[in-house]
């Protein structure tokens, strides 16, 4: 109750508080979130104003920092000491930044034309009936592949950082697996198109 009392009068602050404050949410998966005012008193969430001025909240699990509009950096990410593997400040920054580099940097146009390519044939050459199973297997099969090497772009001062590396890599998976998932409902609404026009000639 009086937990939400706190939030209750966060809110109320804000409401009559003009939203002059720039802030950045760096979150875990190298996201950046830009926001207003915020607030750190509550153990398990960071509440905040977005750009829009609607409140919302995100689980601190989820936060690595948050830029400040004077630029200093406050820290959320907090090591777990129960997991023999969890990453130290340093090595989560890597990590982070990784994941961050990769989701502005990285491409992977051919991924989503593929998807559009296997779920529209699918859907008009082969069987309708079959069209998701297809393209449940062209999204599994580019999730176990790997991107070609020459389309990372990786910096000089992190061609040898195991975590960076990893963040890289991982963002890279998910991007090539969303853009196939993209092109495949493309495909799909496109062979559905076709497949309705040719049937009602």
């Amino acid at each position: 109750m009086i937990k939400i009392s706190i939030i209750s009068l966060f809110f109320i602050v804000l409401n009559i508080t003009p939203l002059c404050a720039q802030n950045t949410l760096w979150l875990t998966n190298g996201k950046r979130i830009e926001i207003g005012d915020y607030k750190l008193d509550n153990k398990e969430v960071v509440v905040y104003k977005n750009l829009k001025g609607k409140f919302k909240s995100i689980e601190k699990f989820d936060v690595f920092s948050i830029i400040n509009d004077s630029k200093n950096e406050v820290i959320i990410y907090q090591q777990d000491s129960t997991y023999d593997e969890a990453f130290n400040l340093l090595e989560m920054r890597a990590f982070v930044q990784g994941q961050y580099d990769a989701n502005q940097r990285f491409k992977s146009p051919f991924t989503t034309v593929g998807g559009v390519v296997v779920a529209g044939a699918a859907f008009v050459v082969i069987n309708p009936v079959y069209v998701i199973v297809i393209s449940g297997v062209y999204c599994s099969t580019i999730g176990l592949t790997k991107a070609n090497k020459k389309k990372l772009i990786i910096p000089q001062e992190y061609t040898n950082n195991e975590q960076y590396l990893l963040g890289y890599k991982r963002s890279v998976k998910h991007k090539r697996i969303k853009n196939a998932i993209i092109g495949s409902v493309i495909g799909l609404a496109a062979g559905f198109t076709t497949f309705a026009i040719v049937n009602n000639q």
